[in-house]
């Protein structure tokens, strides 16, 4: 009787070894080939609309750009969406995002302060700064292309 319960016990882990990994796993990879699928069909129906931008990576360059308009919350794109109340570090070494984090900072410097209130100056210039964070699919790659 033991031996039964034993086999029975591996048989059930086994099942649940399965079921998570196997068949779950094709579910993801069904529902992103699909997401994929419904991109791609929405591309060729014109129904969506591809644009390719591109930004300046010269310091410089960026120093000199317009601020965002007035009554505008700036953004980062995420890959990933964010839960409610989830916090997530962000990675920034793009010249675009290191200059808007230098826009942010100089605009929330004191009128007294010397230029050029970059972040990395005084970090503490970005504490109750706002900023958006948007999910934007970035890249969908065709192969006809």
């Amino acid at each position: 009787a033991a031996e039964a319960l034993a086999d029975a016990a591996a048989l059930a882990l086994a099942a649940r070894v399965w079921d998570v990994l196997l068949l779950r796993r094709d579910e993801a990879l069904s529902a992103s080939t699909l997401r994929g699928l419904e991109l791609a069909r929405g591309l060729r129906s014109g129904r969506l609309l591809r644009r390719s931008y591109t930004f300046a990576t010269d310091p410089a360059a960026l120093a000199r750009a317009p601020p965002h308009p007035r009554g505008t919350i700036p953004f980062f794109t995420l890959k990933r969406p964010l839960r409610l109340g989830e916090e997530r570090r962000l990675s920034i070494f793009e010249p675009r995002w290191l200059a808007l984090l230098d826009a942010l900072a100089a605009a929330n410097a004191p009128a007294e302060t010397p230029a050029p209130n970059a972040a990395s100056d005084d970090p503490s210039r970005l504490i109750n700064v706002s900023f958006g964070c948007v999910f934007a699919l970035n890249r969908v790659d065709d192969e006809d292309e």
